[in-house]
């Protein structure tokens, strides 16, 4: 009997601590135009999309959401064969560490390392800019902590 509360005991503090080095992930893929309504799921975020990009017509293209651990590279699949590659460095205890590789096909969009605080968001775009009057793909990143 001792032996088994021994081992369960060991089973807990593993499982802690594998949580503590794990996080939720979120990447929106977002369309911006020139002009246009704002998707209703964006709503929160519509002024930092519009001042970030200069862009005022916003849609959800896509929303993924996945559970990725430290210094483990988590591939996420995206609109138009798109890959977003995260591998997390590190988390503290407010800021989480990682480089972000955004792919298509064999050509590197994005190559960075990111410092994003927990539950921070962070947006990236492509696109020729609101002034040449064509849209934009912007990827809209989220990183919090697992309750």
């Amino acid at each position: 009997m001792t032996a088994f509360a021994l081992v369960g005991g060991l089973c807990s503090v593993d499982l802690a601590t594998a949580r503590a080095d794990m996080f939720h992930f979120q990447v929106m893929t977002v369309r911006a135009t020139a002009v246009g309504p704002c998707d209703a799921r964006l709503a929160v975020l519509r002024p930092r999309l519009r001042r970030v990009s200069g862009y005022r017509g916003f849609e959800l293209v896509d929303d993924v959401t996945r559970v990725i651990a430290v210094r483990s590279e988590t591939a996420i699949l995206l609109p138009e064969g798109r890959i977003l590659r995260v591998l997390p460095k590190s988390i503290s205890a407010d800021v989480f560490q990682m480089q972000v590789r955004l792919l298509d096909g064999r050509r590197r969009l994005v190559d960075t390392n990111l410092r994003m605080p927990t539950g921070g968001t962070l947006v990236v775009g492509l696109g020729p800019g609101v002034e040449a009057g064509e849209e934009a793909t912007l990827f809209v990143l989220k990183a919090s902590e697992i309750r």
